[in-house]
């Protein structure tokens, strides 16, 4: 995982567990679980991959259709797509053309954070 590719309040994956970047740095980056704050080196964390259960836990709603054979969440007026567990990101009005692939929670965090400026957190 690159540093350059986090955020703040994005979250990574450290020993089967899931932690909120709290600060950044070359090196490393300082992390949150609900239990205070953690240092951990850039080569120990991993990036979280994208699942329907991220998906459902960061709000968005499954939709009862399938598009092209495809599961398809919405939240708001932003959509994902997924087929053949690949992630389509997209507005809801351009269901059959997207803006981006995305792989990891914190990209998906990233784009929508740059649309809306407003964080994609999960919900317990």
């Amino acid at each position: 995982m690159e540093a350059n590719t986090l955020r703040l309040e994005n979250y990574v994956e450290y020993n089967s567990m899931f932690f909120k970047v709290k600060l950044i740095s070359k090196s490393g980056v300082s992390c949150d679980r609900g239990k205070g704050i953690v240092e951990l080196s850039i080569k120990d964390i991993n990036p979280i991959p994208l699942s329907e259960d991220i998906l459902l836990k960061l709000g968005f709603e499954k939709s009862n259709a399938k598009i092209s054979g495809c599961d398809y969440f919405t939240k708001d007026k932003y959509s994902v797509m997924v087929k053949e567990d690949v992630c389509y990101f997209s507005l809801v009005e351009m269901q059959s053309r997207y803006l981006c692939i995305v792989e990891f929670l914190h990209q998906i965090q990233n784009v929508y954070f740059a649309l809306t400026n407003e964080e994609l957190t999960i919900k317990e």
